[in-house]
C-alpha cells in the first residue's frame, strides 16, 4: 500500500486495485503514518523517495 500511496494514488484508487473498501485503505494509510510518525502523503512519498516503486506498475 505503501508502494501505491508514493506513486500517487488515491483510496479509492487503492482499493479498487487490492479490491478492498476505500476505509480499509484509509485505516491501513493511517497506520503506515503513525509508524513512521508522519501527518502526510507527502511525508511518506518523501521517507521513500529513494526508492523504485515502478515494479508496482507493471504489475497492473
Amino acid at each position: 500500500m505503501t508502494a501505491l500511496v508514493c506513486l500517487g494514488y488515491t483510496n479509492r484508487e487503492i482499493a479498487a486495485r487490492l479490491n478492498i473498501s476505500p476505509d480499509t485503505v484509509k485505516d491501513r494509510i493511517s497506520s503506515v503514518f503513525r509508524k513512521f510518525n508522519i501527518n502526510k502523503r507527502n511525508d511518506l512519498r518523501a521517507l521513500f523517495s529513494h526508492w523504485d516503486f515502478n515494479e508496482w506498475e507493471r504489475q497492473r
